[in-house]
């Protein structure tokens, strides 16, 4: 494949900590409104928001980024097992 199409965007997403999954720390119940709805934090402090089950909290995730807004990520739990320790791990914390 043709690696230079894709470098300056994939280039831009990895500044912006976007083309990895993220590691989450302070995970919490977010609002009410949707109650599998949980947030946690990144490594550089940033938050993310994405579905999960309340049981997940005070445990630890691997979280793949889909798309952000200002102030938020929002991202999806990545189901496919670790392997070779090349996954992020999120401590969802309560």
């Amino acid at each position: 494949h043709d690696h230079h199409d894709h470098h300056d965007e994939r280039g831009a997403l990895e500044h912006a900590g976007l083309a990895e999954p993220q590691q989450l720390q302070h995970a919490s119940p977010a609002a009410e409104r949707l109650a599998l709805q949980l947030t946690g934090r990144t490594e550089c402090d940033r938050i993310v928001v994405f579905d999960g089950n309340p049981r997940l909290i005070g445990s630890l995730a691997e979280i793949e980024i889909h798309d952000c807004t200002s102030t938020t990520l929002i991202g999806s739990i990545v189901t496919r097992e670790l392997q070779f320790g090349s996954g992020s791990i999120l401590p969802i914390l309560s």
